[in-house]
């Protein structure tokens, strides 16, 4: 399971970073251009988050391969990237238009 957590972070840390520094805002799911008021405020919001639960799978996996299968750092790493990706998606409301 630590493989998996750590090569799904990685990619979610560089498609974190395709959006937030090369802008890449379409990759998101649902993106509409005609729905979004702050386009860079929107790259900022996403692509930090999807960067930092990227970051939150790497560091689980790379705990869990050091200290042997621990229940406590699995479900510490899923429940920390369940609440980044909730604050990542209610956070996103503010760049719509209403």
């Amino acid at each position: 399971m630590h493989i998996f957590s750590i090569v799904f972070g990685a990619f979610l840390s560089v498609l974190g970073a395709l959006i937030r520094f090369s802008g890449m805002v379409h990759l998101l799911a649902g993106y509409d251009e005609t729905k979004v008021t702050d386009v860079k405020g929107l790259q900022r919001w996403c692509g930090n988050l999807v960067i930092a639960g990227g970051l939150t799978l790497v560091a689980g996996g790379t705990g869990e391969s050091w200290l042997g299968q621990s229940d406590v750092i699995v479900t510490g790493q899923w429940i920390l990237f369940t609440v980044i990706l909730a604050v990542m998606v209610i956070g996103a409301q503010r760049f719509a238009k209403k």
